[in-house]
């Protein structure tokens, strides 16, 4: 029973000398850590929740010296069209079909049958009828004008041209329809009905039996491309935050947008130009510029599948089960889909100071192939380790230092990764606070969760510089609202506690809290400054705990409302003068005879100071009573009345 006993004793005390002793941080990578660590090549996709098998990026070889700008494939052959010298090209064969005028671009390419194929040529908006032969036709010219696209829908041809829809029949081109946009860029069928839309005002329209129905439009925005899956429609859209037409020199936001019946929901949001989009493997490729890189939406998820060395994709092709695109550096790529083993690298990571990895936990798919490798500078170089293959668990043999590097090997399709756990052993160090933030008195960013919290207007932000992005609203209740910035170099969990420091004393507000923000309720405290003591602790994962102190700078808490005064009505005219001792004058209201109340603003139109004046035109024509009663507020909700009875 003795030895029994002991036994026991000396696993609890390996088991808390192992969790409270040796185990003084913990790193948790997760996948969106790696997202621009990643290139292109790697064959691997990163979306915020895992990793998985990617697509397969190959350089592929020809010998073309002028930049490609349309591409066209037709049973095993390829055909493309340059800028510069302007070629029309059967890229399989290498052999020039057409040759054009010098500094023209062929932007689009079609296929009308089996022997023959249009093209488009810029700047003088010239549509030529070619074949294999070398046969070519002017089959039509506008000049001034861009030619936008090329689409066979039901067997006909449309042409896109500025913001006119024509038809291509027999060797004639006609005019069908045109809207109120600056360009049409993109028309194809989703189901039922055809959908086309425009670049300037970024309008989305249908098109059936004749009538144009406009869904949904975006100022200054161009909707590049438009898909439907499961019965939503999915919008691929510029805007153009500086309204400029160059997209290399100008400042873009681009969103892929879900339009579910009537509901339209902004899937997610990008912060440069979407140059192509194409619907392959089962979604979406979507390339975006400066600098170039591609995302892959499968119409739930968005991954990210790398960076290139490039700007701009200037063609692109679905050939078969990949696409085939070219740079403005006139190299050609090939995507497809990845086969064999697919090694994905992490970022390099770093434990602050030398430590000693104890164990490690994944949350991996499939048969785990994860491999570590050790240094001590954060480039990786020969004075690293080599890489360690290691499993989940408790791990005694890894070596000590400050940077690491895992990789892990993808050999199923269906492998994925949703986030590594790592415990380290080391020096336990002090979380760390950078600042806190103290918001103005009801105004909160719309993200907070306000439960039974009336929510009065919203409020533009930037009349408020302590809002960066957020979208902000503004609230009837006494309330202020904090957060901080705090991290543990240890990745330790921190655990708060919020003091309140007026001139003589600290208050507790709350103790041992996770959230990184508070709702102060400042009703009934008294009017003077204040500042916040924020104690940041990592006592959740230490047995011995560092704390630190952070204090705040002063704050103006006022519940002393203010003073209307001066009041009188003469002509009609009710004057009063309203002042507050310690913050703005910020909103005022009147109600005449018990009615609703509605907003009045002072004599200079803006409330801009602790003290306005007010001159407010009232109908009376004296022969009824007359009840007045204003109500003044000043910026922290306080509240002063004024009533007047005239008879």
């Amino acid at each position: 029973m003795k030895k029994n006993l002991t036994m026991i004793f000396i696993f609890f005390t390996f088991l808390f000398f192992n969790l409270y002793g040796i185990e003084t941080g913990k790193i948790i990578d997760e996948p969106s850590n790696n997202i621009y660590n990643l290139k292109a090549k790697d064959g691997i996709l990163i979306s915020n929740e895992k990793i998985k098998r990617g697509f397969s990026l190959k350089p592929t070889k020809y010998d073309i010296l002028d930049p490609i700008y349309s591409m066209l494939s037709f049973e095993d052959k390829i055909i493309v069209g340059t800028g510069e010298n302007c070629y029309i090209i059967n890229l399989t064969k290498n052999d020039t079909i057409i040759k054009l005028n010098r500094g023209e671009m062929v932007r689009n390419l079609i296929q009308v049958d089996k022997n023959s194929f249009l093209a488009s040529v810029e700047p003088d908006g010239i549509i030529l009828k070619f074949d294999l032969t070398k046969r070519v036709d002017t089959i039509f010219k506008k000049k001034n004008s861009v030619i936008n696209g090329f689409e066979k829908i039901d067997g006909q041809i449309f042409i896109l041209i500025d913001n006119e829809i024509y038809k291509f029949k027999d060797k004639n081109v006609e005019k069908m329809l045109k809207v109120d946009d600056r360009n049409i860029i993109k028309i194809k069928r989703l189901d039922k009905n055809i959908f086309f839309s425009t670049e300037g005002d970024g309008k989305f329209f249908r098109f059936n039996d004749g009538k144009i129905e406009n869904i949904i439009s975006f100022k200054n925005s161009e909707i590049l491309d438009f898909y439907s899956h499961n019965g939503q429609y999915y919008i691929i859209l510029n805007t153009n935050l500086s309204r400029s037409t160059n997209p290399a020199e100008d400042d873009y936001n681009s969103y892929i947008i879900k339009i579910d019946k009537n509901l339209i929901d902004t899937l997610y949001t990008f912060d440069s130009f979407i140059s192509k989009s194409v619907k392959v493997f089962d979604g979406i490729v979507l390339f975006l510029s400066s600098p170039l890189k591609y995302y892959y939406f499968d119409f739930e998820d968005l991954y990210f599948g790398g960076n290139f060395e490039y700007d701009f994709i200037t063609s692109v092709l679905t050939y078969f089960d990949s696409i085939l695109f070219t740079t403005e550096k006139n190299q050609f790529f090939t995507l497809g889909k990845s086969k064999g083993k697919i090694e994905f690298f992490s970022t390099v990571l770093d434990l602050n100071s030398l430590c000693k990895i104890t164990s490690i936990y994944s949350q991996f798919s499939g048969k785990e192939k994860f491999y570590f490798r050790f240094g001590n500078s954060v480039n990786v170089d020969e004075t690293w380790t080599s890489f360690y293959p290691v499993l989940s668990g408790y791990n005694s043999n890894l070596p000590a230092s400050r940077f690491f590097q895992y990789k892990v090997i993808f050999d199923d399709e269906n492998d994925f990764l949703k986030k590594v756990e790592i415990y380290f052993s080391g020096e336990n160090r002090k979380p760390k606070i950078k600042r806190i933030k103290i918001y103005p008195p009801m105004i909160f960013p719309d993200n907070v969760n306000l439960q039974n919290v009336k929510v009065s207007s919203i409020k533009k932000k930037n009349l408020y510089p302590e809002f960066s992005n957020e979208n902000i609203v503004k609230i009837d209740e006494k309330r202020i609202f904090v957060k901080w910035e705090a991290f543990d170099p240890d990745m330790d969990r921190i655990s708060y506690s919020l003091y309140l420091l007026d001139s003589h004393y600290f208050y507790p507000v709350s103790r041992s809290f996770e959230d990184s923000n508070y709702i102060l309720n400042y009703d009934f405290l008294p009017t003077e400054k204040y500042r916040l003591k924020l104690v940041a602790s990592d006592s959740l994962d230490n047995l011995y705990p560092h704390q630190t102190e952070f204090i705040s700078e002063e704050f103006l808490i006022d519940n002393t409302p203010p003073v209307v005064k001066d009041d009188i009505f003469e002509k009609n005219v009710l004057k009063f003068y309203a002042i507050d001792q310690h913050s703005f004058i910020n909103k005022a209201e009147i109600s005449l005879n018990g009615n609703e109340f509605y907003e009045i603003l002072p004599v200079d139109q803006i409330y801009d100071n602790r003290e306005e004046s007010f001159k407010v035109k009232i109908k009376w024509d004296g022969n009824e009573p007359l009840n007045i009663i204003v109500k003044v507020y000043d910026l922290y909700g306080n509240i002063s009345y004024l009533q007047k009875l005239l008879k």
